[in-house]
């Protein structure tokens, strides 16, 4: 919240001028007729609605926002989507992209972001495709130069390998020479053929606060780093308060969840991961401080406050149970404590236990940022249920999830279906086909017995015939 309210004094004076508030569709039919109506200083402002559009903010300062930026009701953030996949050439089908930005006013806050196939960068190395969701691109770095990138849902990009490019990756963000200012997004199920599948910058710096990486991806281990890769950017990298759950490479190498590379030096702190192993990956003379982080495993790197252990979230969330480690766990620095509540010493929700840091995305952040991930999580959730229903094929959520050594689910179909049904760690591995033969139409019940398996994240994969392949995300905590 705290973030937010910042963020709204900053741009008052754009809201207490009408003229500065260009209103999609009122003003104008599209998106990017707004925005090339739009000067420095203005406001584009989008109404519910699905766009289908590729927009392009070229050489303004200009914000792009939903109403969210408002009173911040999740709503807005589910019902206002910009949607990439029309995109008329593979070398412009970035869903979103800032180019030529100078100055610290541009923004982008409030949306969903999703079906972006990324654009080339020309004038790069092998010019390379990127930025399949949002790219952030600058032909040289200016000082005193950043882009806002806030409170938005960025799901389900992809950069493929096609058009003869060298080099392809950042299925949901890239940066080229700019400095990002990344905070309370959820990177969902984005990603790439090659490298990278959630964010990536270049030849940048960035801070990177408070943020949901689940499910990114890529198709080969070139480059690593299937949640986050920094490249270059000298010192200016902090990553401090996010989560990461589920990210993995197809080919598990070096730096599966966050790589760093070539001479760049990142802060990693007061971060929680959910992965198993492969966490980080350091190559080309960089260097990275880790601290007051946590991993299921023990963190290869020196420095303070790290902690071996696993997360126990609330059901469907990645909320911290009250009795979770990672509570007052992070910097005991006061400059980096939770809110207080009413009660003395006592963290305000969504924080747990006392004022100290907690680990993850709701260290340091008051109710709204958990009513936004609550919100998003849920409607995900449903989303899936309800197509799954609508077809007739179903793969029931698993329960208990997180659980100890047994967990129970089902699959159902409208009618007599080939199926293989498997569980798979987090390096993608097979650990256990329960089916692999045809099943009656109806619902079929199964329990996992987990007490050879380790501690971790693993996946049910459910291949339903003509219902195609169903995942879901399970936890076991030993």
């Amino acid at each position: 919240m705290k973030h937010l309210l910042a963020l709204l004094l900053v741009l008052a004076p754009l809201f207490s001028l009408r003229a500065d508030l260009i209103h999609i569709p009122d003003d104008y039919a599209t998106i990017q007729a707004g925005l090339d109506a739009s000067v420095d200083g203005d406001t584009v402002l989008v109404s519910h609605g699905t766009w289908m559009e590729n927009v392009i903010v070229r050489s303004k300062n200009v914000v792009l926002a939903s109403q969210y930026i408002f009173d911040q009701n999740p709503e807005h953030v589910l019902e206002t989507i910009i949607d990439g996949s029309q995109g008329a050439s593979a070398d412009t089908g970035s869903t979103v992209l800032f180019h030529d930005i100078t100055g610290t006013g541009a923004a982008l806050i409030g949306f969903t972001i999703q079906g972006g196939g990324g654009s080339r960068i020309t004038g790069a190395g092998g010019s390379p495709r990127e930025g399949g969701g949002i790219l952030l691109w600058n032909p040289t770095m200016r000082e005193e130069t950043n882009v806002r990138v806030e409170y938005n849902l960025i799901r389900d990009n992809f950069v493929e390998r096609i058009g003869g490019v060298s080099y392809y990756g950042g299925g949901g963000l890239s940066t080229w020479r700019i400095h990002l200012i990344c905070q309370g997004n959820y990177f969902l199920d984005n990603g790439s053929d090659q490298y990278v599948g959630g964010l990536v910058t270049n030849l940048g710096t960035i801070e990177l606060t408070n943020n949901l990486f689940v499910g990114n991806y890529c198709n080969s281990n070139f480059g690593g780093g299937a949640a986050i890769y920094l490249y270059q950017g000298g010192d200016s990298l902090l990553v401090e308060n996010n989560t990461f759950s589920g990210n993995y490479l197809a080919d598990m190498g070096a730096g599966n969840i966050f790589m760093i590379s070539t001479n760049a030096h990142a802060i990693f702190r007061n971060n929680l991961m959910t992965e198993l192993d492969h966490h980080f990956g350091i190559i080309s003379g960089a260097t990275l401080e880790v601290s007051y982080s946590m991993t299921p495993t023990v963190i290869p790197y020196p420095g303070e406050g790290n902690v071996a252990d696993t997360a126990r979230f609330v059901e469907d969330s990645f909320l911290l149970q009250a009795d979770s480690p990672g509570i007052d766990m992070g910097n005991p620095d006061p400059a980096f404590n939770d809110p207080a509540s009413a009660a003395p010493e006592v963290a305000h929700f969504p924080a747990r236990g006392g004022l100290r840091n907690d680990l993850g995305v709701y260290g340091g952040t008051d109710a709204p940022m958990h009513e936004l991930f609550v919100a998003l999580e849920t409607s995900i959730r449903n989303e899936r249920e309800d197509h799954s229903l609508i077809d007739g094929y179903l793969l029931s959520p698993a329960y208990p999830n997180p659980f100890n050594a047994t967990t129970r689910f089902s699959v159902t179909l409208p009618s007599s279906q080939p199926v293989v049904l498997s569980v798979y760690n987090l390096v993608g591995q097979e650990v256990m086909r329960l089916v692999d033969h045809p099943l009656a139409a109806g619902s079929h019940s199964y329990s996992l017995n987990s007490t050879r398996w380790p501690s971790g994240t693993y996946f049910i994969s459910a291949n339903l015939g003509q219902g195609g392949t169903q995942m879901q995300r399970i936890t076991l905590l030993k």
